[in-house]
């Protein structure tokens, strides 16, 4: 690991409070326009959507032969 010097030691300070202020920022903003759960349901939503698939292709067909027009 390096030896760092007092100056090193300020910036590294310096860039987290900065790199937490813009997730802050970051945070309020998806709140605000609800990406992180519009993701989420669009995530959710595949996977229903591959399952009913799935279960789709492994569903035996049916047939109506035999049966009369009424």
């Amino acid at each position: 690991m390096l030896d760092l010097g007092p100056e090193d030691a300020a910036t590294r300070t310096k860039a987290e409070a900065e790199l937490a202020a813009h997730q802050i920022r970051w945070d309020s903003a998806d709140l605000e326009v609800g990406y992180t759960a519009t993701l989420s349901a669009e995530s959710e939503a595949a996977a229903r959507a591959e399952a009913l698939l799935c279960l789709l292709s492994e569903t035996p067909a049916n047939s109506l032969a035999g049966s009369r027009p009424s």
